[in-house]
This record gives structure tokens, C-alpha cells and sequence, in this order.
């Protein structure tokens, strides 16, 4: 299936996003990371003063944890495809090679492969279906 490659005005438009997206995550982690103002973590600071739970605080750190691994998972990906821009290989699928269509870039623009392949590559990494017996 063969697919019209992104115009420069749709490319531009995407690295800008990228770009933009980049500077937010950067900023998000590490106000996540020093716990600067952020309302979640000054709360904890709270109720830990107030009770003593630990458990509470176990899991609103944990919940702290997932929060900064999502957020600098999602700058590996904004990086990886800010790197496909300078590479020249942005809008191309890693695995087959086609173009991937512009409309799923615009709806998510650090994907790195074509729908097909997407959908190959989550098959196979859910690995085999287990059966009832």
C-alpha cells in the first residue's frame, strides 16, 4: 500500500509539535522529579506530617514513580522521532519501509512504523495467546 509522503508544510508543522512536546516533558519531569509545586507531592509532604500512614505514602510514591517513568518514556519517543527528523528516515515505517500514512503522523507523531507493522509488532509482543483448559 503506497502512501503520498508528508508535504514540507505537514513536516515542518510536526517537528514544531515535536519540538514544543519535547520542551513540556523536559519540564514536566523535572518539576516531577524535585517535587517542586506540584500539588500531588506537597500533599504527600501533608499527610505524611499528619498520620504517619506509610502505606499511603508507599503507594503515592510509587504512583510518583510511574508518573516520571511515563513522562521520560514519552521523551524517549519524542527524541527517537526528533532523531528520524534529522536522519531523514521521519514518516518511514523502521520495519517495512513505507511511508506512513500522514494522517496517522498528525495523530501521533512519534510513530515509528505503518499501521500494519504496528499492529505485527503488538501481536508479537503480547506473545501467544494462552488457551482455557
Amino acid at each position: 500500500m503506497s502512501t503520498a509522503p508528508l508535504s514540507a508544510a505537514d513536516r515542518a508543522r510536526l517537528k514544531a509539535a515535536l519540538e514544543a512536546r519535547r520542551a513540556v516533558l523536559v519540564a514536566e519531569t523535572g518539576a516531577q522529579l524535585k517535587g517542586s509545586g506540584d500539588t500531588r507531592v506537597v500533599g504527600l509532604a501533608h499527610r505524611l506530617e499528619e498520620n504517619d500512614d506509610w502505606a499511603v505514602a508507599d503507594a503515592l510514591a510509587e504512583l510518583d514513580i510511574a508518573e516520571v517513568r511515563h513522562l521520560v518514556n514519552e521523551l524517549a519517543d519524542v527524541d527517537a522521532a526528533l532523531a528520524r527528523f534529522r536522519d531523514g528516515g521521519y514518516g518511514e515505517c523502521v520495519d517495512c519501509g513505507v511511508t506512513i500514512a500522514p494522517a496517522r503522523l498528525v495523530a501521533y507523531p512519534t510513530a515509528r512504523r505503518c499501521v500494519p507493522c504496528q499492529e505485527a509488532w503488538e501481536r508479537k509482543a503480547a506473545g501467544p495467546q494462552s488457551t482455557a483448559v
